[in-house]
């Protein structure tokens, strides 16, 4: 006997409105919230994306710094379209080179990681995934943001964050 595959959840509120303001996910509001808070995209940054793809928060970086530049790195090929506007460099985040990155910027003033593990169902690996991947956001960012630069890294919580987020004072 096979097994029924769920059918994926239907869209929520913030799911429908990026799709009708032509947002390619809706992980753009949760940049958008933090920029509103803290500040953190200005007009002429440079701005690395790390797990760029879709490309919602290349297209978010995009309207908030025109007179800037936009890198996203991602194993997966950005939406066309906002990969025609954005420099985009196909590539896993552990193999990539800063000094290719610094082909596009000399130096980044601010670094946004949206990266996230394929989840297993697991909490504490799914965590310790997470936390691999925010030590490699973290190990890049230290090699290419300009004294004062910005960091932005999602990770899943787990018992590891407060030691990480230490790291990060």
């Amino acid at each position: 006997m096979t097994k029924k595959k769920k059918s994926p959840r239907p869209p929520d509120y913030y799911a429908r409105k990026a799709k009708k303001e032509g947002l390619l996910a809706r992980s753009a509001y949760k940049l958008e919230e933090l920029d509103r808070k803290y500040h953190l995209i200005n007009t002429a940054d440079s701005v690395l994306d790390l797990g760029a793809s879709p490309g919602s928060w290349l297209q978010y970086a995009l309207k908030r710094a025109p007179k800037g530049i936009v890198v996203g790195v991602d194993r997966h090929a950005p939406d066309p379209g906002v990969a025609g506007q954005a420099k985009a460099l196909v590539a896993d985040v552990f193999e990539v080179d800063p000094a290719r990155l610094k082909q596009f910027a000399s130096d980044y003033d601010i670094v946004l990681s949206d990266l996230a593990p394929a989840t297993s169902g697991d909490s504490f690996v799914d965590s310790q995934r997470s936390l691999r991947l925010a030590e490699r956001a973290l190990e890049l960012a230290l090699a290419l943001l300009r004294p004062g630069g910005r960091f932005v890294v999602k990770l899943f919580q787990g018992e590891d964050v407060p030691r990480y987020r230490d790291r990060l004072a």
